[in-house]
């Protein structure tokens, strides 16, 4: 008898045509989850925290406050326009947001002066099909800022969100605590 393999197999070569012949900084998502693009804001200080969850970017940004510490987490990695608008918003390089949507690429952590970018895989077990799965998860981390990509909404950030929420944690105290939360 055969046995199953434990590791699910990739399909970064179909998944890599799909930018095969566009110039570099195109934004074209590779993986094969199709998940909604939605947004979790968490804008806080020492002593208060807001959040706010939308499917609009424009709202997310409009709720943003630089003078506070302000987490995005985004999950579904579909909508590149959304996506795009809010590179724009924080000017970031277009290779930047390319990377974060290449989800069959190495993980790797990249200076880009005042931001910087680190790409994650984050290993889970699946019960129903016996195996490991792979999902990348990218970070930047800005001035006052930090955002999050998920291929698919999940709770591997739960944690971290209720540290933030019942203020009996250190992690919104200092500037970017919670960030080292989120990457831990």
């Amino acid at each position: 008898m055969k046995s199953k393999p434990i590791v699910k197999k990739s399909n970064s070569i179909r998944n890599y045509r799909k930018k095969s012949g566009l110039p570099p900084g195109t934004l074209v998502y590779t993986g094969n989850l199709s998940h909604e693009t939605s947004f979790d804001l968490f804008c806080f200080d020492a002593k208060t925290i807001e959040r706010t969850e939308s499917d609009k970017i424009e709202e997310i940004i409009k709720k943003t406050d630089k003078s506070r510490n302000n987490w995005i987490n985004i999950n579904g990695l579909t909508n590149t326009e959304l996506i795009s608008k809010l590179g724009d918003h924080h000017t970031l390089h277009p290779l930047m947001l390319e990377d974060v949507l290449n989800t069959e690429s190495v993980p790797k952590i990249e200076n880009y002066g005042d931001v910087l970018f680190i790409s994650l895989k984050m290993l889970k077990w699946n019960e129903e099909m016996n195996s490991i799965e792979a999902e990348q998860i990218s970070f930047i981390l800005g001035q006052n800022y930090l955002l999050s990509f998920q291929e698919i909404e999940g709770d591997v950030f739960q944690p971290v969100r209720e540290r933030l929420l019942n203020g009996l944690s250190k992690a919104r105290e200092k500037k970017h605590r919670f960030s080292c939360l989120c990457v831990d």
